[in-house]
């Protein structure tokens, strides 16, 4: 594949999600810069860079301005050869639209000027200036553009057309770093251009090796931990001697009988598709716009979109969960002694997952071999805990950058350390003892919410949020510092409002559901409508139902605003797999889905019929009186909810919703378990919306 993807005309927007350009290709890091929403004409326009992981990546700076956007990156080899006295390249790709001003132009020449530093810098990109002559490096009238690549000295490389009868695309330098410049595939309406870089490329990618633990040989495991005799082996030992001759044998046992994983072929790829990919190549090659090539790129793409269909399908037809949801996520938790039953205890906590560790074995190890490995691990945690020691390997991390939203700022990123799976061992028998020992002893307060005191505190997360229009508008400070006031906030999920309303938290859900559809369509090929039902309901639609009891809408707007998400899903649904069209309540029908409406309903109801039943703990005379009727009616029962004097506000509260339908159930149904209550509600028929447009398409 190619270790670098420049792309212009990527049409984002700025709250769209990567998936969009490369699904979840984790070989690539991406780089982009997408028109903003306030431009005049916001659709359109936008670039990306997709560069290998390897070439160490670095964002340098991003540019926009009325028809014009670019992102400016620096790619790293680490090779040290000595014909290369480059240690990086700066590449800045760019689209430039055919209306863009010339007052625009200017000042992105102006942009990238301090940007070119010694080392070579590349520009690329659809620039859209045909009046150029590239051989003569002439143009019919003063030209900024060529002025720029005059001045520093620049190369254009490509010699053919690109798009109609014009070279629209370039490709410029001021070093002699380019070669190989020729057509690629023309899947667009532009011809696609493939170039090489005259730097060392990046390292390939060692195939390591990793244990097949669903093929172990457990019973031989076992037998070889059990026979071995750990006392006479561990006694002259300290704690950390201990540890490193039990993870050695233990690494031995386990390359004898757990097989290896070996190397993947190089392209995962059914032969015939790679053949055909080689015969479109060298067709644009030897002719870029002729038809025969335009004619063999859309063999292949055909051909790779039936093949996506096939994998698709066979993961369909497998009813694996687990396959499914991979699929899904490529493309869219008194005594010194450890007594053994401690032990075991704690070994059964952990999840059983071939999880990465510094000693090598994960916790499905522990958790097949539990009643033969105790014996060690008592020895070494006796150990550890008469000497005052522990294994130095215990110290030792793996750690893992997480990012918590962007990836692009270092601050953004979290530490994750993957610690030895005995450590977790280990520290749950030392918890367990310690938090027992607290308690007997009235230690904690029975308050006290935490371990650790004197945190430091970041006040720039510090926000005011004012609620209602009598609350005082006082300045706070923290350390001195005045904390910023927040016109919302979220709060566990949900974005709260001053006026306690929900509409930029409706509005907010609604994107991201759209969103996450959008990728769902584009990158799946299916005709299979289960495919794409079984991931709205996995990856959408607990996007529209998180903590609904909260913020479910009292407005006919905002509820078909919601309803109008899954309404387009079913309808893109049923015309990417061919079905014939139908009203909403028919297209749900088939589905075996229900409205949104009747199921935040329904979670309403629920969480009423718990919160009645003592499932939560809260102050709720505030929101309902239990008050059963002084007189006998059919109907009635002694679980009788009405609502005591308050403000409007409350009115909107689950309660309100819930009220009618609650007190006209039968005494059976209101006092059943919580299981039996849900089954009752699935029973329901669907309720109707207000608005009767929204159930005709």
């Amino acid at each position: 594949g190619y270790n670098l993807i420049l792309l212009s005309e990527t049409w984002l927007r700025e709250d769209e999600s990567d998936a969009y350009l490369l699904c979840s290709n984790d070989d690539y890091v991406v780089f982009r810069k997408d028109r903003p929403s306030t431009a005049e004409k916001s659709r359109g326009g936008g670039v990306a860079i997709l560069s290998s992981s390897l070439l160490n990546p670095f964002l340098v700076n991003t540019f926009s301005c009325e028809g014009i956007e670019s992102v400016i990156i620096d790619i790293h080899h680490t090779s040290n050869c000595i014909n290369t006295p480059f240690k990086s390249v700066r590449i800045c790709m760019v689209y430039r639209s055919p209306s863009c001003a010339s007052t625009s132009l200017e000042s992105f020449l102006s942009f990238i000027t301090p940007l070119i530093i010694d080392t070579p810098f590349l520009v690329c990109g659809d620039l859209n200036l045909p009046t150029i002559d590239w051989v003569n490096f002439s143009a019919p009238s003063q030209n900024d553009f060529l002025s720029f690549a005059s001045d520093f000295r620049m190369t254009q490389f490509v010699n053919f057309k690109t798009r109609g009868e014009n070279i629209l695309d370039l490709v410029l330098c001021n070093h002699n770093i380019v070669f190989n410049v020729n057509p690629a595939l023309p899947f667009a309406d532009h011809t696609s251009i493939a170039f090489s870089l005259g730097v060392p490329p990046p390292p390939t990618r060692e195939f390591t090796p990793s244990r097949k633990y669903h093929l172990a040989d457990w019973d031989s495991i076992n037998h070889l931990i059990s026979s071995h005799d750990w006392t006479i082996a561990l006694s002259a030992l300290d704690a950390d001697q201990a540890y490193t001759y039990f993870s050695d044998f233990m690494n031995y046992t386990l390359d004898n009988f757990v097989p290896k994983s070996s190397p993947s072929p190089i392209s995962a790829y059914p032969p015939y598709l790679r053949n055909l990919h080689f015969q479109s190549d060298r067709a644009s090659s030897l002719a870029p716009n002729s038809l025969l090539a335009k004619k063999i790129a859309t063999r292949f793409e055909k051909a790779l979109r039936a093949h996506y269909v096939r994998v698709e399908s066979r993961v369909i037809e497998s009813k694996n969960p687990k396959a499914y949801y991979s699929l899904c996520k490529t493309r869219l938790k008194s005594s010194n002694s450890a007594p053994p039953a401690q032990i075991l205890i704690a070994i059964r906590s952990l999840s059983p997952k071939c999880n990465t560790s510094p000693d090598g074995i994960p916790n499905i190890v522990y958790s097949k071999c539990k009643f033969s490995i105790i014996s060690p691990l008592l020895i070494i945690f006796n150990k550890s805990l008469l000497n005052n020691s522990i294994p130095a390997i215990w110290k030792h991390a793996i750690v893992k950058p997480i990012p918590k939203s962007s990836s692009n700022s270092i601050n953004s990123f979290r530490p994750i350390s993957l610690t030895c799976s005995v450590t977790k061992i280990f520290e749950k028998i030392l918890i367990s003892e310690i938090t027992e020992y607290l308690e007997a002893n009235n230690i904690l307060d029975p308050h006290q919410a935490g371990f650790r005191w004197n945190l430091s505190l970041n006040e720039t997360k510090c926000t005011v949020v004012n609620y209602g229009s009598l609350t005082p508008r006082t300045q706070y400070f923290i350390n001195g510092i005045p904390l910023s006031v927040s016109p919302s906030m979220k709060d566990l999920g949900i974005l709260m409002q001053p006026s306690l309303k929900f509409n930029d938290h409706v509005t907010k859900i609604i994107s991201k559901a759209r969103a996450q559809v959008n990728i769902m369509f584009k990158c799946f090929y299916s005709t299979d409508h289960c495919l794409y039902n079984r991931a709205f309901v996995t990856f959408v639609r607990p996007l529209l139902e998180y903590c609904s009891v909260v913020w479910s809408p009292t407005t006919v707007t905002l509820a078909n605003s919601i309803e109008s998400v899954q309404r387009n899903f079913t309808r893109r649904l049923f015309a990417r797999c061919n079905i014939p069209y139908t009203c909403y309540p028919q297209r749900i029908s088939l589905l075996s889905l229900q409205t949104l409406e009747h199921r935040r309903f329904l979670s309403d109801l629920l969480f009423l019929h718990k919160s009645i039943q003592g499932f939560y703990s809260y102050d709720h005379p505030s929101l309902y009186i239990i008050s059963p009727l002084t007189r006998n009616l059919r109907r009635a029962h002694s679980l009788r909810v009405s609502l005591p004097f308050a403000s409007p506000k409350s009115h909107s509260s689950f309660v309100t919703r819930t009220i009618d339908r609650w007190n006209v159930f039968s005494n059976q149904i209101v006092t059943s378990s919580i299981k039996h209550f849900r089954s009752h509600l699935l029973s329901l028929p669907s309720i109707s919306f207000t608005s009767d447009s929204l159930l005709r398409v």
